[in-house]
């Protein structure tokens, strides 16, 4: 039977989702179920995180995500555009997903269901409001298993911070793609995404703050923010195409050089401002990988050129590594961002 299993792969859009809400915090993690649930926990609540793999007729289906808080069990599904199997599909990852993680093995076994959602990254006033499906039981009565749809163009880059919903930050540009589509309205979209990347940035520090996402997963955020809406721009009606997406690196490596300082300023609240730490290190390592001067490493981190150069010669093999993987980052995006690099952090 291995060797007949066919792997069904999410789109990356359901990778990126999966990353994100993995690297949340507990405290991130249980204000985005509050949000998206209309629940209460306390930040004390505890979660887990469920492996999302599930076997149907022997193959193996990836649903997007299981979260537990507490006793209950959440089931979050994003999806990219409509589909009329939707309901289906979520009863089907709803069952499997009871059995591995809701089971409770009582004299009479009890299958907790878990609490469902469909998040539609692309959507418009047609896209569904609800999925519904009807189930006959054994004893003949009907059951209708109803699945709720949020559709991220009702919400504002201001919304998905406010109610913490940071895993959807990616996808913001997403909201956009109809306007993208029509020579009318792609000048007012693009100023739309370019204002959301801004204030998206200039919010998350406070967010780090609060406790409710990591500095790592506030960095990865922006990262996959500024990515995803290039890939917008650049499937869209746009004339200036590579003249926005300029615009975006250029916001992307001003976010760069904050978020070294603010690992600088990290590494000093510890003491640790003596000799060359190994967050240092890392930072020189990226940016040697990124093809930044010595110079303005040397800027940066506030370690001499001489030294630079030396931890250039000591991890060449590694700068390589990390070079190749920018350089593969770059080359799965579009056509019209080839004149237009990434700049990675």
């Amino acid at each position: 039977m291995a060797n007949n299993e066919t792997v069904i792969k999410g789109s990356k859009y359901d990778i990126i989702f999966k990353e994100c809400m993995q690297r949340l915090t507990d405290k991130g993690v249980i204000a985005f179920i509050n949000s998206m649930f209309e629940k209460d926990y306390s930040y004390d609540s505890k979660v887990s995180k469920f492996n999302n793999e599930v076997y149907l007729n022997g193959n193996k289906r990836v649903s997007d995500l299981y979260i537990g808080v507490d006793d209950r069990l959440f089931h979050i599904e994003v999806q990219s555009n409509k589909d009329k199997d939707m309901a289906l599909r979520m009863f089907e990852y709803g069952i499997l997903g009871a059995m591995q993680h809701g089971m409770t093995k009582n004299k009479v076994p009890v299958l907790q269901f878990p609490k469902p959602v469909v998040i539609y990254l692309r959507s418009n006033k047609n896209t569904p409001k609800t999925h519904e499906m009807g189930i006959i039981l054994p004893d003949d009565n009907t059951y209708t298993f109803k699945i709720p749809a949020k559709r991220l163009h009702e919400y504002s880059a201001k919304d998905l911070l406010e109610q913490k919903l940071f895993p959807l930050i990616p996808f913001n540009s997403m909201k956009y793609s109809s306007e993208l589509k029509s020579p009318m309205s792609v000048k007012k979209a693009e100023n739309g995404i370019l204002a959301d990347i801004q204030y998206i940035i200039d919010s998350l520090p406070k967010t780090v703050e609060q406790g409710y996402i990591s500095q790592q997963n506030a960095q990865d955020l922006e990262v996959k923010l500024m990515d995803l809406s290039k890939d917008e721009i650049s499937s869209s009606k746009a004339t200036n195409k590579e003249e926005v997406i300029q615009m975006i690196d250029d916001m992307d490596r001003t976010v760069m050089v904050r978020d070294i300082y603010l690992t600088m300023d990290a590494i000093e609240a510890k003491g640790e401002a003596k000799g060359e730490t190994k967050a240092k290190v890392e930072i020189i390592l990226n940016m040697s990988a990124n093809n930044e001067k010595v110079s303005y490493i040397s800027q940066i981190t506030g370690v001499s050129e001489k030294k630079i150069t030396e931890y250039q010669q000591k991890y060449a093999d590694k700068i390589t590594q990390l070079a190749n993987k920018f350089k593969k980052g770059n080359e799965k995006a579009p056509e019209a961002n080839k004149n237009t690099p990434k700049k990675s952090r």
